[in-house]
């Protein structure tokens, strides 16, 4: 994503939405008997072993009244040496070796466990392999708003993998999508026409690799540019422009777009902002549904005015029983949704953002700022600590 203003991640599991929230109440530490995170196994569950939990778990239910589970995932490790608790951009101070993660933003995990991640402190990508091994890392290595060559991952936003394991990385400097192999080899890249009738520069763009050989790439600023349909060599394919919430009073700053992710049956999911909107495209580009998830988010801030939110992955779809996760600048926690809006639980360590002393203990989150989910693991990245959390369930 990326950090200024992180736009919404997407991520599909199993029929469930997974949504990261920043929370100020303790965390609900009910947990479901099984232990992976799929439809057969997140269980209906009422109980709880403290007040906060019960009294919230009241609170969050999809219809006021539904029955709740509360998943609560492993933390099992922590990878990157981070950057100082007061670092900020340009990230003047990040350290330069290869163990550092300078500002790290999206992510995404290929099909052997590896996770890539972009740092826009650095300007470039990086890759772990499943025990969080820096592999690989390849970009411009320094910051740069402006004049980076389309390839060179300059000022990057987002990044997505697609089935081959191509590594597509938006960026915003050279207003460009690159197409990378994953050893990091450069095979294409395209501008994005959209971004040159927008003013401001850098061109913060969010895109979505999906099935079929399309990527879907959107620009933060402003909805009506929609979202352009290309395949994976950069031809453009379709356009949709229907990307404002029907029958909402749009906000006093416009709206705009935060995040957008494909499922595997090839549905869109783009979120909006200001608020929770989630809007859901079938691969014509017919927007099928429109729900706001602030009644999942509880905390000190009104959801609806407060940021958007930042991260959605899915992983599966919804007649697969799929999942998807998300979360939110207001609430540092992890809000798990089936694909068709329920419940299915969330978990995350609550403190307020920004961090203070305790930014430093294990399982902390201060300023997430992409996730993505696998069969067995979340994997959260924190632009403010430079780390990647992986938790298992």
């Amino acid at each position: 994503m990326f950090p200024p203003h992180h736009g919404c991640r997407r991520i599909l599991v199993g029929g469930i939405v997974i949504c990261w929230l920043v929370l100020l109440e303790p965390a609900c530490n009910t947990a479901p008997g099984g232990s992976n995170v799929t439809p057969d196994n997140i269980a209906s569950d009422d109980s709880c072993d403290n007040t906060a939990c019960e009294q919230r778990g009241k609170r969050d239910g999809s219809d006021g009244g539904s029955s709740q589970t509360t998943v609560v995932p492993e933390l099992v490790a922590e990878w990157g040496r981070g950057i100082l608790p007061d670092d900020s951009p340009p990230y003047e101070s990040c350290c330069p070796g290869t163990e550092c993660l300078c500002g790290p933003g999206d992510l995404a995990v290929d099909s052997k466990g590896n996770v890539y991640v972009i740092e826009v402190g650095r300007d470039r990508v990086k890759k772990f392999s499943p025990e969080g091994e820096v592999l690989l890392q390849w970009g411009w290595d320094k910051p740069q708003l402006s004049g980076v060559p389309c390839g060179h991952v300059g000022y990057p936003s987002d990044l997505d993998i697609d089935a081959d394991d191509n590594v597509f990385v938006a960026e915003s400097s050279a207003q460009c999508v690159s197409r990378f192999d994953s050893h990091g080899n450069y095979i294409a890249g395209w501008a994005i026409p959209m971004c040159q009738t927008i003013t401001t520069t850098p061109c913060p763009l969010e895109l979505a690799a999906g099935p079929h050989d399309r990527v879907y790439v959107s620009p933060q600023a402003n909805p009506e540019y929609g979202v352009s349909v290309y395949d994976g060599s950069g031809n453009l394919v379709d356009a949709w422009y229907d990307l404002v919430p029907d029958d909402v009073e749009p906000p006093d700053i416009g709206w705009s777009v935060a995040s957008v992710t494909a499922a595997d049956d090839g549905h869109v999911y783009v979120a909006v902002c200001p608020g929770c909107w989630l809007l859901v495209f079938d691969t014509a580009g017919n927007r099928v549904q429109q729900v706001n998830l602030s009644k999942f988010f509880t905390g000190p801030y009104d959801p609806d005015a407060y940021s958007p939110m930042h991260g959605i992955a899915i992983l599966g779809s919804l007649d697969a029983g799929g999942v998807l996760a998300t979360y939110h600048g207001g609430y540092p926690y992890i809000l798990l949704l089936h694909l068709d809006f329920s419940f299915a639980g969330k978990f995350g360590q609550f403190l307020p953002h920004p961090c203070g002393p305790d930014q430093k203990l294990p399982g902390v989150v201060c300023g997430p700022s992409g996730i993505d989910i696998t069969q067995s693991r979340i994997y959260v990245a924190d632009h403010q600590r430079g780390k990647i959390l992986v938790f298992e369930y």
